[in-house]
């Protein structure tokens, strides 16, 4: 039987940062398997979400009673994950500068 993790119980229900996944990760090591409960989560960042979409995808975990703006987030995250990053444009340069003074004085001209 899958272990079934009360998320807010676990890490709260304002889940900010890409670092509680590692909290996250921890506790499904211990199981082989597991059922993520997202009742009374009511935020998830979008670095959050993006590790959650990790997980499931790797078949590590299911997520269940995620609702409002918490899959709302997730679906976003979800859809963008399957879109490849295309870049208009590549020709970026790097500016190195000595000092504070050059800096300033080269933010002063753009």
């Amino acid at each position: 039987m899958k272990e079934i993790i009360k998320l807010h119980d676990l890490l709260g229900s304002e889940i900010r940062s890409r670092s509680n996944a590692e909290i996250l990760r921890e506790k499904i090591a211990e199981h082989s398997g597991s059922i993520i409960d997202l009742s009374d989560v009511s935020f998830i960042s979008r670095s959050f979400a993006d590790e959650l979409c990790i997980l499931v995808e790797k078949h590590i975990i299911q997520l269940h009673n995620a609702s409002g703006v918490v899959q709302n987030m997730l679906s976003v995250v979800s859809e963008s994950r399957k879109k490849k990053r295309v870049r208009k444009t590549d020709d970026t340069k790097i500016k190195e500068f000595d000092d504070m003074e050059s800096l300033t004085s080269f933010l002063a001209t753009i």
